[in-house]
């Protein structure tokens, strides 16, 4: 197995036309500032929810952080249901 930088590659031809690149797709392929891959894919996620059942549990909107969501999944799974399934 081998490791290649590539910095000189990819990332190059994004500072030049920002239009054309994601950062945020670049930041998954990275550490530190340094290029080591160039993001296959990159698209949005969503979370399905309902939002009768978040009100039956006392919450008043979706979760903003990953400990909140996994607080809430617990608090929502029970008999049988699932507070959260990832897709």
């Amino acid at each position: 197995m081998f490791v290649i930088f590539t910095d000189d590659i990819f990332p190059a031809a994004c500072q030049k036309n920002d239009k054309q690149c994601n950062r945020n797709a670049l930041d998954i392929t990275s550490v530190d500032g340094k290029e080591y891959g160039v993001p296959f894919r990159y698209d949005g996620s969503s979370i399905y929810y309902n939002i009768d059942m978040l009100k039956a549990a006392g919450y008043d909107a979706f979760p903003e952080t990953w400990d909140e969501m996994v607080e809430m999944s617990k608090k929502l799974s029970k008999d049988g249901v699932y507070g959260f399934v990832p897709d």
